[in-house]
């Protein structure tokens, strides 16, 4: 659950830490840390059953697996 700041107001996007996962922008929000994906709609939180895809890359700074 965010916390009652972005519950109430909107996450914080830090545009210069967004990096491009090969089907769409993705970045942390500055306040909860919740993982954000920009779709057509704007940003929203990730959801790992509704988004996850094999075809996504990981985060460039992510450890090798």
């Amino acid at each position: 659950m965010p916390p009652i700041f972005c519950r109430f107001l909107e996450h914080k996007i830090n545009r210069n830490r967004v990096w491009f996962d090969s089907l769409h922008h993705r970045t942390n929000c500055e306040r909860c840390s919740l993982p954000m994906i920009r779709d057509v709609t704007g940003w929203r939180v990730f959801n790992d059953d509704r988004d996850a895809d094999p075809r996504r890359d990981a985060h460039p700074n992510a450890p090798e697996q």
